[in-house]
């Protein structure tokens, strides 16, 4: 579980690379790194995307540049993840869902706006060390990569029988979770240094400093900060606990990836801030409550595995050329 996390988290920036492929040596950002069905990825795609990668494995604590095991499982993982990325798109494009220039534009600039700030949001980028193309190129496949999915599992369903069998074989799915959240706040920081601080208050938390006295002193959510941090159901006031599929995005994929006692070991980044979090207590779902919680998340299960059914045979059917080696 914990390296499905840290590839999840690689996955999102996509993917690091190997000194021995580097265009920077050969001076050759054009010519391709890999072609599916013909189209191109070139190497300074490849480069700019793993060299992203390095950063964040690096910031994280991973020996990357000593640890020739992980380079080479990270090197073939990053070919695996480039060459299905472009199939998803190709795939839209045939299904007519990959998503226009027009509407490309307007999801661009309502991110932007959840910056507050032009300043904010160009400071996000340049600590993803990414260029606003680059940004603009992520949303047209995240989009239509959504498209995609949404047209392949439009038709399916669960039922009573489905959620009972989930429930007794995925027991980390039918719990719900206490959890306290600290946030630095973008808002008046740049990204870079809100990212910094949220990373000096993980230290302090590593070396044994409380987390619910810091949320109290240091984090910019109103909402949570006298409480040292408890986070409130959404659906449900006065509730401490919430539940698979409340949270959503990298905040639920790592905090229901830890037991209770833990907290987030990298800035989680949002759109307020950056967030640190800590899973303070489990318990167990009834039934019943599994049903009312479960429906929508044994859904998107099974959704996502019927996608990724599809996409493997698209894969399968592909011409697929590699220009760089493989381990």
């Amino acid at each position: 579980m914990k390296k499905r996390l840290i590839f999840g988290l690689c996955i999102a920036v996509t993917i690091i690379g190997f000194v021995g492929c580097s265009s920077k040596s050969k001076n050759n950002d054009m010519a391709p790194a890999i072609k599916v069905n013909g189209e191109k990825i070139t190497i300074r795609e490849y480069d700019r995307e793993m060299d992203r990668t390095k950063k964040i494995m690096e910031a994280a604590g991973y020996n990357i540049k000593d640890n020739a095991a992980m380079l080479s499982q990270i090197k073939n993982q990053v070919i695996d993840q480039l060459t299905t990325k472009r199939i998803e798109l190709q795939a839209a494009k045939d299904e007519k869902v990959f998503i226009d220039e027009e509407n490309v534009r307007k999801k661009t600039r309502e991110i932007q706006a959840l910056y507050g700030s032009t300043e904010n949001f160009t400071g996000m980028l340049e600590s993803q060390d990414m260029t606003l193309d680059e940004f603009t190129q992520n949303i047209r496949y995240q989009m239509s990569k959504d498209a995609l999915f949404r047209l392949v599992t439009k038709d399916l369903k669960v039922n009573d029988t489905d959620i009972e069998n989930f429930y007794n074989q995925s027991p980390q799915e039918a719990s719900k979770l206490k959890i306290r959240m600290i946030l630095v706040s973008t808002k008046n920081r740049s990204d870079a240094v809100a990212k910094d601080e949220a990373q000096g208050i993980i230290r302090e938390l590593a070396s044994g400093s409380s987390f619910e006295q810091i949320a109290r002193t240091k984090s910019d959510d109103a909402a949570t900060r006298e409480n040292g941090g408890l986070m409130m159901n959404p659906a449900r006031k006065g509730d401490l606990y919430v539940t698979s599929g409340q949270i959503g995005g990298e905040a639920e994929l790592a905090s229901f990836n830890l037991k209770a006692g833990e907290f987030t070991r990298v800035p989680l980044l949002s759109p307020q801030g950056y967030m640190i979090l800590k899973v303070e207590e489990i318990k167990k779902l009834s039934l019943s409550e599994a049903k009312a919680v479960l429906a929508g998340r044994l859904l998107q299960t099974k959704k996502t595995n019927v996608y990724n059914e599809y996409i493997r045979k698209a894969r399968d059917k592909a011409k697929i050329e590699i220009f760089v080696d493989k381990e």
